[in-house]
């Protein structure tokens, strides 16, 4: 331990433990981005008797009208089923991979909702008053499933998935100067005890910074959707009224496991700092202030044109 001490003392050995922890950080966050097809969708790709779902037609047109909307290039993002309960993209489109968005094998127009399984081995019972809301609440409109598809393609165009990869490298940087500058000013405990206390508090300080940045990032996505059309206001209003529907089913319908993972309201449950975004009844709430708005700007206006 001592032999350690004494390697670490040396500004070159320290920068170069840095750097290495840095790396490995971002390595950790850039991985599933630079190589989704091998690390992202073989675990998360839905397969039924050894093979991957297809990709419906129904969801391959939705998807590229999306895009469409957007003004996106439909040709840098590939599609499949995934296992998971919402649409998500992961990759950079001017990465080599490009993206690769995973898309519910539940979003279709008449989702097949029998022997679902919910979480490994459990087996809930779609007969009860929550079964039924979750039946209800996986069943979204077109513009409702455009939505939830355009959300993810707008986050991965506008670069915004890559600033929690560039985070992590940087807060840990950050975090063996701050150690090294306090252990050569003020060396009053083992450079071990120092390193621990100050990575602590900047694992508080990166979750905190990281909810922050994921909150802002949610909300400004959510937000250039809504300007697209009043469609898309809409169709996004139902899809966080239908997943808040979602989450309250399966918090009753997974018992203890359920309320580990959503709140009464129907939130996922934060994390142990801060929340990873912003909650669903934060954006859910935005786009109704939003559609109040507008619908306000047209009675004002009716008003004034009987007026005149």
């Amino acid at each position: 331990m001592s032999r350690l001490a004494n390697f670490l003392r040396r500004p070159r050995n320290f920068a170069a433990v840095a750097v290495a922890s840095a790396g490995v950080a971002f390595s950790y966050k850039a991985a599933p981005h630079l190589f989704p097809n091998h690390i992202y969708r073989p675990i998360f790709e839905a397969y039924k008797a050894g093979k991957p779902y297809k990709v419906t037609v129904e969801q391959e047109q939705e998807f590229e009208q999306a895009c469409n909307d957007l003004n996106i290039d439909a040709s840098k993002y590939r599609t499949f089923v995934t296992s998971r309960w919402e649409v998500k993209s992961v990759g950079l489109p001017w990465f080599p991979a490009g993206c690769h968005t995973g898309i519910p094998a539940s979003m279709v127009a008449e989702p097949e909702l029998t022997n679902l399984r919910f979480s490994g081995p459990i087996k809930a019972n779609l007969d009860t008053r929550e079964g039924m809301w979750l039946k209800d609440s996986l069943k979204l409109s077109p513009a409702a499933r455009r939505f939830a598809m355009a959300q993810q393609i707008a986050l991965s165009d506008s670069n915004l998935s890559f600033y929690p990869i560039v985070l992590a490298p940087i807060t840990t940087l950050t975090g063996f100067a701050t150690t090294f500058i306090m252990h050569t000013i003020a060396p009053i405990a083992p450079i071990f005890v120092t390193g621990l206390g100050i990575g602590t508090c900047f694992y508080f300080a990166y979750s905190f910074l990281l909810g922050s940045v994921n909150e802002r990032i949610d909300l400004k996505v959510n937000q250039r959707l809504a300007a697209i059309s009043d469609e898309y206001t809409m169709g996004g209003l139902e899809f966080y009224e239908k997943l808040l529907q979602k989450n309250r089913g399966l918090r009753s319908l997974l018992g203890k496991k359920g309320e580990h993972l959503y709140t009464y309201y129907g939130n996922e449950t934060s994390g142990l700092v801060y929340s990873t975004g912003a909650t669903n009844i934060q954006k859910r709430d935005v786009l109704k202030k939003m559609v109040e708005a507008a619908e306000m700007e047209r009675r004002a206006k009716e008003k004034a044109d009987a007026v005149s």
